[in-house]
């Protein structure tokens, strides 16, 4: 009701709805882009002047039509080319049925082939949503086709051509075109190359109508980091997308006449124009004037969603109060609750690819609100150098390798922003944008973002009044190389690290710290407190040893098995191990170190030689010490995997596959000095 009563036609919704020149309406979680999508669907549907189809997809559906189209095993290239050929015949099967129930359709020349062409697929045409796109998949599987044959036989099956041209006729000859509107399509997505290419698919299918010079426009609602997943993986994105694109912005001044807008119709001052006259009507004793409401916006990110819900719940704690205009103590009393909501929304975000988020959120507790550029990579630092890495998500303190790259990540999501000393303002980020701190402007103030103080009880060694704030979304997609996702990117350059590391005694020192960095990325809540050369001084110098807490999976064998509550790693920078690297792993394994150590070296060859094989045999035989070999290949084929969070218990898998060939077959075997080995007679 209030939405009717009080929407503000804003440029966005005029220019939506005056013009066919945009395809795409980009904005943040929050920002309004459902509500603009439903008050564009009601002004088309009085017009009645097109056929008009909006879409809505239910999560279920997206995940049913991911499902498919991974069975199809593709890249992104290809998965979008088979989506923009099933999203095109899909979109033209519901024109299909618009036209199919218009009055004048018998008077145009193609009306008889579109009778017939309905009636000769009257299955796909009885299937509502998404369900027909599965279903156009599901026949070009049955008939074996891969995913690089299915957009020329869906074209052919379907003869798109066909009714592409006959559809257009009809819609030319009645002088209503179709227009499709499209919202929730982050129902179900995913910050993957399947997802995204469901979407991009799309995308290009809209397109497609533009190049033809098609009756047939689309308007497609997204979430700007859904967009900017196009932009990353889409070759065509400047060519098709980029100029088709409508950004919501919303603004101090924007957001008050939103506001003002809804009192006037809750408080039935329409007379009243003055939007500071209606706000002050309902704002009193420290919220008044455009200062009071700019205090209540410090609890937001300048969303219309934030705003509403703050002032709705303020107004409830006024009520129960016996009054019926806002104070500040109103604001405060729901501003906590709010401000632990916004937290919860940001670590949910950015948790598929950012899993470390909360950790690194939590650490701010009780943290200075204020800050320069290099207290805040100092403090990163600490933070990741002190956790003991007994949560999994502690291992994107080892991924970012340090302050500046956390601090980068933090500044990328718009939980911290920079001073612009010039505007007396702090900017901030938002939806994982680029982030590229000059670690030169070391005392460069940073702020937290007012609306996390309190859910962080951050300390505000200044007013929250005087803290003004910018929200700068990307506007312009950046390179493609900038806009890899942090957490994959940084996980890229360690694995590039490997090749650059001289072998032996020169590369030694830095090839320890590669391992000791990717020991903590991999095994991060199995094995707690990580630890290089933890007895440095000691005869018997182990170079990385960690504290086995796992409760299941590889870790909780390796205690059961071999009673190893300290693990032990050694490494070794050359590609051939020696016999006296076995002998010196196995003398460290005592105590609560138990029968079982990791040998690491530089081979690229994930097998085992003879004689290698021979002295783990001889190893197990003569002392019951298990050691697994594990070449620097292995490593980097786990973190490779780590980009995906789905693949996170790969590496688990692929080291209890490992140590079964360990187990089964090398240390059944009998080793012969002389480098031979033959089955062990039974």
């Amino acid at each position: 009701m209030m939405l009717s009563q009080a929407f503000v036609e804003t440029p966005d919704f005029r220019a939506l709805t005056g013009t066919p020149d945009f395809n795409f309406v980009v904005g943040r979680r929050g920002s309004g882009k459902t509500a603009l999508y439903m008050k564009i669907t009601e002004h088309f549907q009085r017009r009645d002047d097109r056929f008009l189809f909006d879409s809505h997809p239910e999560e279920n559906e997206m995940l049913s039509l991911q499902s498919t189209i991974r069975r199809f095993e593709g890249n992104y290239k290809s998965t979008r080319a088979m989506m923009r050929v099933t999203w095109r015949a899909h979109l033209l099967f519901k024109v299909l049925e618009g036209v199919l129930k218009y009055w004048k359709l018998d008077r145009s020349s193609s009306a008889a082939f579109l009778r017939g062409y309905a009636n000769e697929h009257r299955s796909l045409l009885k299937l509502g949503g998404i369900g027909r796109c599965v279903e156009i998949l599901g026949r070009a599987r049955a008939q074996g086709s891969d995913v690089h044959e299915v957009p020329g036989l869906v074209a052919s099956n379907l003869r798109l051509g066909d009714v592409q041209e006959s559809v257009d006729e009809v819609l030319r000859d009645s002088g209503k075109p179709a227009l499709f509107l499209f919202d929730g399509l982050d129902e179900g997505w995913a910050p993957d190359q399947q997802s995204t290419a469901i979407l991009g698919g799309l995308a290009l299918a809209m397109a497609d109508f533009v190049d033809r010079k098609s009756e047939i426009h689309g308007i497609l609602f997204m979430r700007d980091n859904i967009f900017r997943a196009l932009a990353h993986l889409d070759m065509d994105y400047s060519r098709h997308i980029e100029g088709n694109t409508l950004r919501l912005r919303w603004d101090e001044g924007s957001l008050l006449h939103l506001v003002a807008n809804r009192l006037r119709v809750a408080l039935r001052l329409e007379s009243t124009q003055n939007d500071i006259k209606v706000w002050n009507r309902f704002a009193q004793r420290g919220l008044q004037d455009r200062e009071g409401f700019a205090r209540c916006l410090q609890q937001t990110l300048l969303r219309p969603r934030d705003v509403l819900v703050l002032l709705n719940q303020a107004f409830v704690a006024a009520a129960r109060s016996g009054r019926t205009a806002l104070v500040e103590a109103d604001v405060e009393a729901t501003a906590t609750q709010i401000s632990r909501d916004r937290l919860s929304d940001l670590i949910k975000e950015y948790d598929a690819v950012f899993p470390g988020i909360e950790l690194v959120l939590r650490s701010f507790h009780g943290a200075q609100a204020f800050a320069t550029v290099a207290q805040r990579t100092d403090y990163l630092d600490a933070v990741a150098r002190n956790d003991d890495y007994s949560q999994r998500g502690a291992s994107d303190f080892a991924i970012f390798g340090g302050g500046h790259d956390l601090l980068s990540a933090l500044h990328g999501i718009g939980f911290i922003g920079l001073e612009d000393v010039a505007a007396g303002r702090f900017s901030f980020c938002h939806d994982g944008a680029p982030s590229a701190l000059d670690t030169r402007d070391a005392e460069r103030r940073t702020a937290i973002h007012p609306c996390y103080w309190l859910a962080l009880d951050v300390l505000a060694n200044e007013p929250a009044p005087g803290i003004l704030t910018d929200v700068h979304d990307d506007e312009n997609a950046a390179p493609v190389s900038e806009l890899k996702d942090l957490r994959t990117r940084q996980l890229g350059q360690l694995v590039a690290q490997v090749p650059k590391l001289p072998l032996g005694q020169a590369g030694s020192t830095d090839f320890e710290a590669w391992v000791f960095r990717a020991i903590r990325i991999l095994f991060a809540g199995s094995l707690a407190n990580p630890e290089l050369k933890p007895n440095a001084d000691a005869t018997q110098r182990r170079d990385i040893v960690a504290t086995n807490s796992a409760e299941r999976g590889f870790w909780r064998r390796v205690f059961e098995d071999y009673g190893s509550r300290q693990v032990v790693f050694e490494v070794k920078n050359f590609q051939k191990l020696e016999p006296a690297d076995f002998r010196q792993i196995a003398s460290y394994l005592t105590g609560a170190y138990g029968r079982f150590g990791v040998l690491i070296t530089r081979s690229e060859l994930e097998g085992l030689d003879e004689s290698d094989r021979g002295w783990v045999r001889t190893t197990w035989v003569e002392h019951t010490k298990m050691i697994l070999v594990l070449p620097v290949s292995f490593l980097v084929r786990c973190l490779r995997k780590q980009r995906n969070v789905d693949r996170y218990d790969y590496t688990d898998d692929a080291l209890g596959k490992r140590l079964d060939v360990f187990s089964r077959k090398y240390v059944s075997q009998r080793h012969e000095r002389g480098g031979r080995a033959r089955e062990e007679e039974t």
